[in-house]
């Protein structure tokens, strides 16, 4: 039950005996694991000292479950409140649970315990909340910092992300720093700082995954690149597998067509349907005019 108000430092595990749905009281309730302490028992020569370098959470309602899997952070819950609604007969039967007469018939949920260790970056929720504090500071320092609202106005992002980094990273209440932003908006790759602040700000739905990325990619290739348009879908069968398959890749630069035909017979009848020149052309172009590091896959 303890959220706020009370810093109880030798609590040694935390037993989440009731369902909750509000993430800022999961947050406050788990938090009083956290506290560092020093545990001692008995006197003098005999005594047992034990330093808290980690703590258990009980969970016996699938909180943690429910934060880290089914939660929508973008959405707020609206819970229902007050009795069961009366039925069309005014008896009360409108729906809900009557706890006072409800019996479970249901098998004991404690007959099997599962235990999750929680890695260094933390739970679901404690990256949500990190990532909503640092939008939150990010958009106030555009509003209030004359110099980065001026970048920001004039699009000069490589002046938006020193002013962001000199404002906001490595301060000692939040320590914000880029590996650990990344480490929250990831998708399927590692986004830079600049996209990072894009979807901060507003600018994009949502960080890109490689996929998104190919796509985009091969779109400015065709507007910018004397291709063959009969070719299209093979142009793009080879262009996507060049930047999302390191394997693949490597052949396609090596010319190795016979180990490319044994990965990929799809991809390799892709390539046999252009011309040597549109070969060249496309993987000079891949090599020269796209960023490979922007698809690297995330760990």
């Amino acid at each position: 039950m303890m959220t706020t108000g009370y810093d109880c430092e030798d609590v040694l595990n935390v037993a989440l005996a009731r369902p909750f749905f509000s993430p800022t009281d999961f947050i406050q309730i788990k938090g009083r694991g956290t506290r560092l302490f020093t545990f001692k028992h008995g006197e003098g020569a005999g005594q047992r000292v034990a330093k808290k370098d980690g703590f258990a959470l009980f969970d016996f309602f699938a909180n943690c479950e429910y934060f880290e899997e089914d939660f929508d952070y973008d959405q707020r819950l609206v819970l229902p409140k007050g009795p069961p609604a009366e039925g069309p007969e005014g008896d009360g039967d409108g729906g809900g649970i009557r706890i006072d007469d409800f019996t479970n018939t249901s098998p004991d949920p404690m007959a099997s315990v599962a235990r999750d260790e929680i890695g260094l970056f933390g739970m679901r929720i404690d990256r949500e909340m990190y990532r909503d504090r640092f939008a939150q500071q990010a958009s106030q320092a555009v509003a209030t910092d004359g110099l980065l609202r001026q970048a920001y106005e004039d699009e000069d992002w490589p002046a938006v992300e020193e002013r962001v980094r000199r404002l906001l990273f490595e301060k000692p209440q939040d320590f914000w720093n880029l590996p650990k932003l990344q480490d929250v908006y990831k998708t399927d790759r590692i986004p830079s700082l600049r996209e990072i602040l894009a979807r901060v700000f507003g600018l994009i739905p949502q960080i890109p995954t490689r996929g998104q990325l190919a796509d985009e990619a091969f779109e400015r290739f065709l507007t910018t690149q004397p291709a063959n348009a009969v070719n299209t879908r093979q142009l793009k069968v080879v262009f996507v597998a060049f930047l999302l398959d390191e394997r693949s890749r490597f052949l396609l630069q090596e010319g190795r067509f016979a180990d490319l035909r044994a990965r990929d017979a799809s991809l390799y009848g892709s390539l046999t349907q252009l011309a040597p020149e549109e070969r060249t052309a496309l993987v000079t172009y891949l090599q020269s005019q796209v960023p490979l590091k922007d698809f690297e896959q995330a760990a």
